[in-house]
C-alpha cells in the first residue's frame, strides 16, 4: 500500500522488524535499570511485549524452566505454575488477531477510496 514494489515493502518490513527489536530490547534493559524495577514489574512490562512474550515461552519450551531469565523468570514460573508456556502463546496469538484485524480494517479502508 505504501511502497510500489513488493520487494521494498518486505525490505522495509524485516528492517524495521530489526529495528524494533533492537529497540525494544534495549529500552526494556534501560528501563529496568534506571527505575529500578522489581522481577514482577520486569515481567509485567514484557509480558505486554509480543517479541519478549515469544522469547520466554520458547526459552521455557526449550529449557524446560525460565530459571535462566533470572528472578523474572522464576516469578513466571511461581506465578503461572506448569501453564506459563500456553499463557504466552495466548499472549502471541492476540497479538496476531489484533495486528490481522488493524491491517484488515487498514487495508478495506485505503481499498474504498
Amino acid at each position: 500500500v505504501f511502497s510500489a514494489r513488493s520487494t521494498s515493502a518486505i525490505s522495509t518490513a524485516i528492517f524495521l522488524w530489526f529495528v524494533v527489536l533492537f529497540a525494544s530490547d534495549l529500552g526494556m534493559m534501560g528501563a529496568a535499570i534506571r527505575l529500578k524495577l522489581s522481577a514482577a514489574q520486569l515481567f509485567w512490562m514484557s509480558f505486554l511485549n509480543p517479541i519478549q512474550s515469544f522469547k520466554m515461552a520458547v526459552i521455557g519450551l526449550i529449557q524446560g524452566d525460565l530459571d535462566r531469565l533470572g528472578p523474572s523468570g522464576i516469578y513466571v514460573v511461581e506465578l503461572f505454575g506448569d501453564y506459563y508456556v500456553l499463557i504466552l502463546s495466548a499472549i502471541l496469538v492476540f497479538w496476531i488477531a489484533l495486528t490481522f484485524g488493524a491491517s484488515l480494517w487498514l487495508f478495506r479502508n485505503r481499498c474504498r477510496q
